[in-house]
């Protein structure tokens, strides 16, 4: 089984008012999501647009 994230991102920020640039250094590095998939035996098991990758608690 492999695990394959990519497209990483930061779309909570516009939902709190906030840009990449203006945000505090924490903001974005707990709400980076993106999209993860499973793979087993060549296809896709699992898929997720935005899943959590780092989050607040």
């Amino acid at each position: 089984m492999r695990f394959i994230c990519r497209n990483f991102g930061l779309s909570d920020l516009p939902r709190r008012g906030l840009s990449p640039h203006e945000a505090p250094l924490a903001v974005p590095l707990l709400d980076i999501e993106a999209e993860l998939s499973l793979w087993e035996d060549g296809r896709a098991v699992w898929s997720e647009d935005a899943f959590p990758m780092a989050e607040r608690p």
